[in-house]
């Protein structure tokens, strides 16, 4: 009897906790042109669980007519909602009229309100990777994890001069999530980071050394690889004792840690933070873009606070945006940026930050802010070039 009581007491308080929480019924209403109209269903994705946690095929539509459709959901108010409209995939997603991925849609839950959209186009229909590849990529199939016991696909970006000139050697630059790094074709949602694009025309204005760059796949276990897990400490040996060696032997690197840099984004800026800040020897420099230093409750933040050894030989960028996802971001940034400068970092020298408030959390946001940490980390001394 005591057992059961204590249970009818927690659900009661459990009830209770729930009802507290505050929502409001948003009604989404999407028309689509009798030209676009087919037989699928449509889809709402987004970034909160009751919008599907961003998978394209769970929360769907109900047709009211051949080309309106319909669905009313209850969201927590003052949620910061992001989300897009699908026909059951991402290959299926809509796109603007000449075919071009939008940024996500977002709003903030105020009251109960009805949102119109009118679909443009689909992306099965019309759509067409923008950009391509320029320079040269060198892809390694296969590549072993030893820790880890898996495999993925390693690639290698040489700037124009490297087959022409065999006596120099170049810093590397490890990027994570390395598929979304280069060739739209392979990216997230068919936008890649264009760090091809950037880097080579930094280089022939001057602006950055010439480097090699070194795109990491991700895998299915891309959360716990990008963070402070086994798999993340196992994630982090793998790139240190497999594929620095790996690239250091087979390329013409300056393999030294001044020369040696992490870049990532979200997940991915955490885990270069976590291998410049733990293995200073190794890694000289970070780029950590939207990174998820809120990662289990902030544990990163806790690390560099505790620390108390001597200033560590690192040089450090990291940013944020304002919109969506990023908004969940900002304390942490801004507690990230204090304890760095209160443990003696100095912008401009070996710390740079920077917060753009119109920026989202996608590889397209990440595309035109990528000279930033490209011009931080390898970037030209203008007396130099006298």
């Amino acid at each position: 009897m005591k057992i059961q009581f204590l249970l009818i007491l927690f659900l009661s308080g459990f009830n209770i906790y729930c009802s507290d929480i505050e929502e409001r019924e948003i009604t989404f209403i999407v028309t689509v042109p009798d030209s676009l109209v087919t037989n699928d269903t449509l889809f709402i994705a987004g970034n909160v669980q009751q919008l599907g946690n961003w998978q394209p095929n769970s929360v769907p539509l109900t047709k009211l007519t051949n080309n309106k459709w319909q669905v009313k959901i209850k969201l927590v108010l003052n949620e910061k909602i992001e989300y897009k409209f699908t026909r059951g995939s991402w290959n299926k997603e809509e796109v603007l009229a000449d075919g071009t991925i939008p940024e996500n849609k977002y709003f903030t839950v105020l009251k109960d309100q009805t949102i119109s959209h009118k679909i443009q186009n689909w992306r099965d229909r019309v759509y067409t990777p923008r950009g391509g590849i320029t320079g040269i990529l060198k892809y390694h199939h296969y590549f072993y994890a030893n820790k880890l016991k898996n495999e993925r696909t390693i690639v290698v970006w040489l700037p124009e001069n490297y087959e022409s000139d065999f006596q120099k050697r170049y810093p590397v630059l490890y990027i994570h999530d390395g598929q979304n790094v280069f060739d739209p074709n392979t990216s997230y949602l068919g936008v890649d980071w264009q760090m091809d694009e950037t880097a080579d025309s930094m280089i022939k204005k001057g602006t950055i050394e010439e480097i090699l760059i070194v795109g990491i796949y991700n895998t299915p276990d891309r959360i716990e690889e990008y963070s402070d897990t086994q798999k993340g400490r196992a994630y982090m040996d793998f790139i240190i004792n497999d594929l620095k060696p790996f690239i250091d032997s087979n390329y013409r690197t300056l393999p030294d840690q001044e020369n040696t840099a992490a870049m990532g984004s979200s997940m991915g800026g955490l885990i270069s933070f976590y291998l410049v800040w733990r293995y200073p020897e190794m890694f000289g420099q970070a780029a950590c873009l939207s990174s998820s230093f809120r990662w289990n409750a902030g544990a990163i933040l806790k690390e560099v606070k505790n620390y108390t050894g001597d200033k560590k030989n690192i040089r450090i960028y990291f940013d944020n945006g304002g919109v969506g996802l990023e908004g969940k971001y900002i304390p942490y940034y801004h507690r990230m940026k204090n304890l760095l400068i209160a443990r003696g970092f100095k912008a401009g020298i070996d710390l740079e930050y920077f917060f753009d408030e119109n920026a989202g959390h996608s590889e397209r946001a990440w595309a035109k802010r990528a000279w930033r940490p490209l011009k931080f980390l390898f970037g030209v001394n203008e007396n130099d070039k006298k």
